[in-house]
């Protein structure tokens, strides 16, 4: 328990108001001060104030929950999205590609195993032009060999992707400056 979280319940206990230990930790997180609280109790009946206390307890819960719900629709639909991008429905061999778009896709599946440590630094050529390859296969290449730097870095370290274009090619680069695969499993 927190030196905040302490002075809001030893507030809630002095003004008897019950279960001030189900509040307390709520009202902290939210920034509500004892001073706030005094507020409230000279505005409410001293009958209604664990009441109101309550109240504005689950509020704060609901907004936090709500904020919540609205981050993990986001996140899933940005993954709904990158999948339906990556997977290419239409499996003809040659597909117009945006390769920069293909990458992202592949970040944002692989986005929980990217953990805190990893940082993936894009080097784009902004000119780069849309090619005509098969779009599903190209994407397993970008996952095979991010999810092979993912595991190379471990818990930290960078994966730098960069791309330009080279005699009338697209060159991808995909480094990262992790250990590598141990002999053992090579």
């Amino acid at each position: 328990m927190s030196n905040h979280e302490g002075e809001l319940l030893d507030w809630l206990d002095g003004h008897g108001v019950e279960d001030g230990w189900d509040f307390s930790g709520t009202l902290a997180v939210a920034g509500i001060q004892p001073d706030d609280l005094e507020k409230i109790a000279a505005t409410a009946p001293k009958d209604t104030l664990g009441e109101a206390i309550r109240w504005l307890t689950k509020s704060f819960t609901a907004q936090d929950l709500a904020g919540a719900i609205v981050l993990s629709a986001s996140s899933i639909s940005k993954l709904v999205n990158a999948a339906k991008s990556f997977s290419f429905k239409d499996r003809d061999a040659g597909q117009n590609v945006d390769v920069h778009q293909g990458i992202e896709d592949t970040i944002t599946i692989l986005g929980n195993r990217l953990k805190q440590g990893i940082e993936v630094v894009r080097v784009f050529d902004q000119e780069l032009p849309r090619i005509m390859a098969p779009g599903s296969e190209l994407n397993q290449v970008w996952m095979n060999l991010l999810d092979n730097s993912i595991g190379a870095l471990g818990d930290k370290g960078a994966i730098i992707i960069s791309t330009r274009q080279e005699d009338g090619n697209i060159v991808v680069e995909i480094p990262d400056n992790g250990s590598g695969i141990p002999q053992e499993i090579q």
